[in-house]
């Protein structure tokens, strides 16, 4: 008796640990490992003021999400800024100087805000309507491959 009860509950417990190792070591499992951590996007864009004279000081933030670890100094050099005719980047737009407010980092997890206190309309423009690119450039990842050209705009009026 104590025999047939042993048995089964050996039997039992054997059955448990094939399936137990059955989900554990699926046999299916990608082998391969990309490289996760070559990302860098560019989330959010935005102006204030967004309607202004021209050689006015107007000041911005952009929101970045990016697996590079990069450090504080690369982050605030990351964004590049341009005065377009239209909303689209081309070696016509004019640079914006710009300049990273004092504690102008705040990071949340691998999401980081850049908050800009300066950035400089050139005086002369015409009045009408303009785009302001933020644009950040492709950046090399350890594994040899690069992060995607991250761009974003907004619409602005100068009076």
């Amino acid at each position: 008796m104590k025999s047939n009860l042993f048995n089964s509950i050996f039997k039992i417990g054997s059955a448990l640990l094939l399936f137990a190792f059955i989900l554990t070591f699926n046999a299916c499992e990608e082998t391969a490992n990309p490289d996760d951590s070559c990302t860098l996007t560019m989330n959010s864009f935005n102006v204030t003021p967004k309607t202004f004279a021209a050689g006015a000081t107007i000041s911005g933030t952009v929101v970045i999400t990016e697996g590079l670890n990069l450090d504080d100094f690369t982050i605030k050099g990351l964004t590049d800024f341009y005065f377009s005719t239209d909303n689209v980047y081309s070696n016509n737009d004019t640079q914006l100087t710009a300049f990273v407010a004092n504690n102008g980092l705040s990071v949340s997890g691998n999401q980081t805000t850049i908050s800009y206190n300066q950035i400089e309309i050139p005086f002369g423009v015409s009045s009408g309507s303009y785009s302001i690119i933020a644009r950040i450039a492709s950046r090399p990842c350890s594994d040899g491959e690069s992060t995607a050209v991250a761009v974003k705009t907004v619409s602005v009026t100068v009076n």
